[in-house]
């Protein structure tokens, strides 16, 4: 305990320390902060916005079989063939609930038998979609829906205004997308405080590296300088991250076992090899050219790369090198540290399909086209 005292003593003496672990805690304690009132908002917004376009598209399609060229619709106005076309949506699109609404707010037709004959009375439909506005409203799960029901999974409902020929208003067709397992990738995605973590790992990392030598330097004790040694080991070895340490003559030093998780090569197997041999092929010199002009530069790179895992299989990654500078400025270590994206580019491919195509048709929806 005496030691990690002295430790920290020696460590807030130097202000180049202190100021970077000052910032580092700052960026980790706001992670949380970012997630909830930034990540999260924009994140519902746009599964909002597209969800909200399918909705209409759907509605759109439904309407054709409908009778509104007549006037305000009654249940005279809902073929008897439209139940087979509802029920095909819900299956298709992975709906929760279709609902038709007269103009006074009479359900006439629902997915659930239940709903037929309830009236809602609720301001927004009569102040909002009744005067032609499409109103959308997201509900997550055990959460109160628009119509005051307890919602038994996450969904955006959206009512779409059916305007008649004489422009009246001629009732609505009520639209409850399931989102659950969007919802569920948001609240499980690390991806974006993965990035800002392995940067702040890598900055701490690199923070460990230099307090080492100027404590070295600083005459600090061989008990203290094992104490650094000990702790940049467990947080090296302990990290999610899969982290490498090259020298300047790019020959790999040490690896965690993160590392070995991630690329399958265990560490007798690249101690001392160019990490080239982890390349997939997909990149050309002049990717690397700027990757290691930007190290050379500014002494920090990070972006999306493809490499090859050992049983020849390729993989997109996170990567964040750092270069390791002693006193005197002169490089003397590289750090690598990276994450396997496999499962958010899954993901963001599947919300960009929903985003600029037809759900139910697999075409080029409007946004695309434009």
């Amino acid at each position: 305990m005496i030691h990690i005292v002295n430790y920290t003593k020696e460590l807030f003496k130097i202000r180049f320390l202190r100021n970077v672990l000052l910032v580092a805690v700052i960026g980790i304690l706001s992670m949380p902060l970012i997630e909830r009132f930034v990540i999260y908002p924009l994140f519902s917004s746009y599964l909002v916005s597209i969800t909200e376009e399918n909705a209409i598209r759907l509605a759109n399609h439904l309407a054709l079989g409908l009778d509104v060229k007549t006037g305000p619709l009654t249940t005279h106005s809902i073929p008897t063939t439209f139940n087979i076309d509802a029920e095909q949506a819900l299956d298709t699109l992975g709906l929760r609930k279709i609902k038709i609404f007269s103009p006074i707010g009479e359900i006439l037709f629902s997915t659930e038998n239940k709903d037929i004959g309830r009236i809602n009375e609720n301001s927004y439909f009569h102040q909002e979609v009744a005067r032609g506005n499409i109103y959308t409203l997201l509900v997550q799960n055990e959460r109160k829906t628009a119509e005051d029901e307890i919602a038994t999974a996450d969904v955006v409902e959206t009512y779409i205004p059916l305007i008649s020929p004489d422009g009246g208003f001629a009732g609505a067709i009520e639209v409850y997308f399931d989102i659950t397992e969007h919802w569920g990738t948001l609240r499980n995605l690390k991806y974006w405080s993965a990035m800002g973590k392995t940067t702040l790992v890598t900055v701490i990392l690199a923070t460990l590296f230099i307090s080492l030598i100027r404590a070295t330097q600083a005459t600090v004790d061989r008990q203290k300088v094992q104490t650094k040694l000990q702790l940049a080991a467990d947080v090296m070895a302990n990290a999610e991250e899969g982290i490498l340490v090259v020298d300047t003559h790019s020959r790999i030093e040490s690896v965690n076992r993160a590392f070995t998780k991630l690329t399958g090569y265990a560490q007798e197997e690249v101690l001392g090899r160019n990490p080239s041999f982890l390349r997939s092929g997909r990149h050309n010199k002049q990717f690397f050219h700027s990757m290691w002009e930007s190290i050379e530069k500014q002494g920090l790179w990070q972006g999306e790369i493809w490499n090859r895992h050992k049983d020849g299989k390729i993989y997109p990654e996170w990567l964040t090198i750092t270069a390791i500078k002693d006193d005197k400025g002169a490089v003397a270590n590289y750090v690598g540290m990276f994450l396997d994206i496999t499962h958010f580019k899954v993901k963001e491919s599947q919300l960009e399909s929903l985003a600029y195509r037809d759900a139910l048709t697999g075409l080029p929806n409007r946004i695309l086209v434009k």
